[in-house]
C-alpha cells in the first residue's frame, strides 16, 4: 500500500528522496515550538524593516537594482537585490519581467498536489498504552484519513497530546469541500475504526484544526512529475538578474520545513557569492562549524544538468 493514491505518477527520484528523509535515524526540532525560528530572524532583522499584508503584485528590474510594487502604497520601493520565496501559483499571479523562457517554463511545469492535514487534540496520548501501542512514527490507512502521524517528542507524558492526521493527491481532494466540523468529525470516525474497541475517542477529543493547501497560496506540495529533476530543477532555483528565489519546491527535501530552509540557504550564497556560507549553529572546538549539504556542484552546474545531492 502507498501513502498516496496515484503516488506512482511522480517522479521515481521523489519517493526515493522522500523514503530517506523519513528513515533518518535521527532527528532534531526546536525547543517549545518551531514559530520561534521566525520570530527570532525577526530580531536579528528588526521589526522596522518587516512589513506585513503588504501583497507584491509587480516586480520591475531597473539598472541598478529591483522595484517592488505591493498594495500599501501607490509608489514602486527600491531594493538592490530581491529574494522572492514564493511557490510558483502565487510567483504566477505576480507581473515579472521577461525571465528566460526555460524559467517561464519550471515556474508553469512544477508540479504540485493537494495535501490535508488534521490536528487532533486530545486528553491523554492514548495511542501510546494501547495494544500494539504507537510511540513515535505513522500509520498507513486505507481510511479517508490515510496517515495517523504520531508525535516523536514528549513520549511517555501523562499530558494532553495532538494526533496529526494527513491525506495527499487524490484523496485530499475528498476533505475540499468539507467544514471544519465535517473534517473533525471524519477524522474522529477513522481513528474509531482503529482505536474504538480500546478507547473511547469522544470522551477523549479536546479540539481539532485543519487545513487544506489546496486552498491556500501554494495550491499544496510540491511533488515533482518524472523528468522534472533533471530537466526543471535547477533551471527553477537559479536567478534572474537580481531575482532571487527560494522555496520548498526548490529543495530536494519537499513537503516540509527542511526543504523551505535547505533552499534558503543555497539563496543566501547565491546573492552573496559565496559558496562556503554555513548553516548558523553553536559552534566550540568539540563543535567546529560544518556544511549539512555540498551546494558546489549544483553552484556550477548547467541548467539542463542532474542535481545531485551530496551529503557530508
Amino acid at each position: 500500500m502507498t501513502s498516496q493514491t496515484n503516488q506512482f505518477q511522480n517522479s521515481f527520484t521523489e519517493l526515493v528522496i522522500e523514503n530517506m528523509d523519513f528513515s533518518q535515524a535521527s532527528w532534531k526540532t526546536i525547543e517549545n515550538g518551531m514559530e520561534r525560528l521566525p520570530h527570532g530572524c525577526a530580531q536579528l532583522i528588526g521589526s522596522e524593516n518587516i512589513f506585513t499584508g503588504a501583497e507584491v503584485y509587480k516586480i520591475e528590474d531597473v539598472s541598478d537594482g529591483v522595484n517592488i510594487y505591493h498594495s500599501e502604497s501607490s509608489a514602486p520601493v527600491k531594493f538592490d537585490k530581491v529574494l522572492m520565496a514564493l511557490p510558483p501559483a502565487a510567483l504566477r499571479t505576480i507581473e515579472t519581467p521577461t525571465w528566460s523562457p526555460d524559467k517561464m517554463h519550471a515556474i508553469r511545469a512544477l508540479h504540485f498536489e493537494p495535501l490535508y492535514k488534521i490536528g487532533l487534540r486530545f486528553k491523554t496520548r492514548f495511542w501510546e498504552k494501547v495494544s500494539p501501542p504507537s510511540k513515535g512514527g505513522q500509520s498507513i490507512t486505507d481510511l479517508p484519513s490515510r496517515w495517523f502521524v504520531y508525535p516523536s517528542y514528549g513520549i511517555g507524558d501523562n499530558g494532553p497530546g495532538v494526533l496529526l492526521l494527513y491525506a495527499w493527491m487524490t484523496d485530499a481532494i475528498a476533505f475540499l469541500p468539507k467544514n471544519e466540523k465535517e473534517r473533525i468529525c471524519l477524522g474522529l470516525r477513522d481513528l474509531k475504526k482503529v482505536y474504538g474497541d480500546q478507547v473511547d475517542i469522544d470522551d477523549q477529543f479536546i479540539e481539532g484544526y485543519s487545513i487544506n493547501w489546496t486552498d491556500e497560496e501554494s495550491t499544496g506540495d510540491a511533488m515533482f512529475f518524472p523528468g522534472q529533476f533533471r530537466n526543471l530543477f535547477n533551471i527553477a532555483r537559479a536567478p534572474e538578474g537580481n531575482v532571487y528565489f527560494a522555496g520548498e519546491h526548490l529543495s530536494v527535501h519537499h513537503t516540509w520545513i527542511l526543504g523551505a530552509l535547505d533552499s534558503a540557504l543555497l539563496a543566501c550564497q547565491q546573492m552573496l557569492g559565496e559558496p562556503n556560507i554555513m548553516p548558523l549553529r553553536p559552534t566550540t572546538k568539540q563543535n567546529p562549524p560544518k556544511h549539512d549539504y555540498d551546494y558546489s556542484d549544483c553552484i556550477k552546474a548547467k541548467p539542463m544538468a542532474v542535481y545531485r545531492d551530496q551529503r557530508t
